[in-house]
């Protein structure tokens, strides 16, 4: 079974607020640390909920690594971190 990210009181709160998530970019929800590798799960800038894991693309953005809570890309060689909402 997956273990899922531990949710903070911050979370919890915006969980339940309106505009939150940022409108139009890409937001993450969550991380799973799974034995077989990390998955992320984001919100696309559509809309849409996708899981992802290390060297898949979000636009442009090659995932390389995740950790709790945090989502790591490269892109035109800068790095990247996406956090959940309320941390970071």
């Amino acid at each position: 079974m997956a273990q899922t990210t531990a949710s903070t009181a911050r979370i919890q709160s915006a969980a339940t607020q309106e505009n939150v998530l940022p409108r139009r970019q890409v937001a993450l929800l969550g991380t799973f640390m799974k034995p077989n590798g990390a998955e992320a799960l984001i919100l696309d800038s559509r809309g849409r909920l996708h899981t992802v894991t290390r060297g898949d693309r979000i636009g442009r953005a090659i995932i390389v690594a995740i950790e709790t809570g945090a989502l790591h890309l490269a892109q035109d060689g800068r790095a990247l971190v996406l956090h959940m909402p309320g941390e970071g």
